[in-house]
């Protein structure tokens, strides 16, 4: 399940993810990737298929949904 590994990232680093997915930004996407822990690498891999295929409303929900639980 992701939203565990979602909540242990920082809000501020939960905020920059969202503002990332809304500017469609694969860089700065990659760039938050790069800082998930390695104890959570299944987030970075759920999002970096994401990013692949250009689902960027699906990383906005999913940044979304950690702010809101």
């Amino acid at each position: 399940m992701l939203s565990p590994a979602l909540q242990a990232m920082s809000e501020n680093w939960r905020k920059r993810l969202y503002d990332a997915s809304i500017q469609c930004s694969d860089r700065l996407i990659s760039e938050a990737i790069a800082e998930i822990p390695e104890e959570h690498s299944h987030l970075a891999i759920v999002l970096t298929n994401l990013v692949e295929e250009f689902r960027f409303d699906l990383v906005m929900e999913l940044a979304t949904q950690s702010t809101e639980q």
